[in-house]
């Protein structure tokens, strides 16, 4: 199921942007430019969410209260859309080769 959060970016003196997820406490990342700051918002919703049962994630207060910020310049609304399904799979992903990896002999002994 796919779930939308509003972000606000920030531009950074150094250079990028500085994100927050307002609805998700403790929820910032940032990037150099604007795809990857939406990617690791993504990245970090999933973190903070990790082992919340979907039923219970938060839902976004802040949609209608963002209209009425005064952002500073430079700095915008966006909304993320973060895809539980595709997140556990991106992040949990395991290839054959890494299940069936041989322990080495020296692990084995006591």
């Amino acid at each position: 199921m796919k779930h939308y959060y509003p972000a606000i970016f920030e531009p950074n003196k150094n250079g990028g942007f500085n994100v927050t997820v307002p609805d998700i406490r403790g929820c910032s990342t940032q990037g150099n430019d604007i795809e990857e700051c939406i990617w690791k918002a993504q990245e970090a919703i999933g973190c903070k969410l990790e082992g919340v049962a979907e039923e219970n994630y938060p839902v976004p207060q802040s949609i209608l209260a963002i209209r009425l910020l005064d952002f500073a310049e430079g700095s915008f609304a966006q909304l993320i859309t973060f895809d539980k399904e595709k997140y556990d799979k991106e992040t949990w992903k395991i290839s054959d080769e890494e299940v069936n990896l041989p322990i080495p002999q020296a692990v084995l002994k006591f």
